[in-house]
């Protein structure tokens, strides 16, 4: 799959209504965002989108829907194409733009149950309703044992809960499967800080560092872990 892929779905992901002004990822730089993404919609970037008439579009042949191998290929080289612009991101502004589109393929299963589930719990994390969202996610990685983001949310909200070994032991799921998730690593760095392991605190940080260079909080904990840990500042 090609950069213009690649760029129009990230474009896509960002410039959708989930994104809306309340977002940390609004800057002022939304229009832009926009005119990427229809510019690319129209050259028939995206996969899904066309940019014909609607009656031309009725009359071409229907695509047929991705099955689940396709769509966990699919998935897997966008995330392959962001991650590498991500490394090489020169300024926060990209790197949270690549960032925010990463979390969106990362939310996305490959089944319509479980993405329910996921909206579900993410709603009820937001509430502060942590039993409820904690029940909602021993389904979803019951039912999608496979599914990064499943293991990773569980992490967070075993985390809140208090539960660090129950959440370490999800976080290692998490990063088994996707071992560049930096929202596990940064999880990893801080139940590992917090119980007084600060080499490999740093090490997850750094860890987290190499794959996002704009992670948040990372850079500030890597700097304090390094005077802790070796002695000496950046």
């Amino acid at each position: 799959m090609g950069d213009g892929f690649d760029v129009a779905v990230a474009a896509f992901y960002l410039a959708g209504m989930m994104y809306g002004r309340d977002s940390q990822v609004y800057n002022g730089s939304r229009t832009a965002i926009f005119a990427a993404a229809l510019a690319m919609m129209m050259l028939g970037g995206v996969a899904g989108f066309d940019a014909r008439s609607p009656a031309a579009a009725q009359a071409a042949p229907q695509k047929r829907p991705e099955t689940p191998e396709e769509l966990k290929k699919h998935q897997r080289e966008l995330l392959d194409s962001l991650f590498a612009r991500l490394g090489d991101a020169d300024n926060d502004s990209t790197a949270k733009l690549l960032e925010a589109a990463i979390w969106q393929v990362w939310l996305r299963s490959g089944s319509d149950t479980v993405d329910v589930l996921m909206q579900q719990s993410i709603k009820a994390m937001n509430d502060s309703e942590n039993v409820t969202a904690l029940a909602i996610l021993d389904t979803v990685v019951e039912l999608a044992p496979g599914y990064v983001e499943g293991w990773n949310k569980r992490a967070t909200v075993l985390y809140i809960q208090g539960q660090h070994d129950a959440s370490l032991r999800d976080i290692n799921k998490a990063l088994e499967l996707e071992p560049r998730h930096f929202g596990a690593l940064s999880g990893l760095g801080l139940i590992k800080r917090a119980r007084g392991d600060d080499k490999a605190a740093l090490a997850a940080y750094r860890r987290a560092l190499h794959v996002h260079p704009f992670l948040t909080g990372a850079r500030e904990a890597v700097k304090e872990l390094k005077v802790i840990v070796e002695g000496k500042g950046i």
